[in-house]
């Protein structure tokens, strides 16, 4: 359900996530639900940390990283517009990093 937030609510948030077990005004989409909770500001700081690990993906030396990552944007946007996807795909991200890290350090 794509509901279009009032500009305080856009710029700021509401503070609420969910109303029992329901979401907070009824929000189905995965974008739109932190949009509702903490504002613009904060789904781009939730957006910047993909950013960051991609950012470490595409520089790295590893063989097909933009294949990679190009697959990595199309599964994230897919599942991001039906749910937050954001929490597994950043813990994914995160242990890629950290393996890349690792495998620069002792190839140094």
């Amino acid at each position: 359900m794509y509901i279009l937030p009032s500009f305080k609510t856009f710029c700021f948030g509401d503070g609420y996530y969910s109303i029992g077990d329901l979401y907070y005004m009824n929000i189905d989409v995965g974008l739109l639900r932190p949009i509702y909770f903490g504002g613009i500001i904060f789904q781009i700081l939730r957006y910047y940390t993909i950013y960051i690990l991609f950012n470490k993906i595409y520089n790295s030396k590893i063989l097909y990283k933009n294949y990679l990552i190009i697959c990595l944007t199309i599964l994230f946007v897919i599942f991001e517009l039906k749910g937050e996807s954001i929490f597994p795909i950043v813990s994914i991200l995160f242990v890629i990093t950290i393996l890349l890290n690792t495998n620069e350090e002792t190839n140094d």
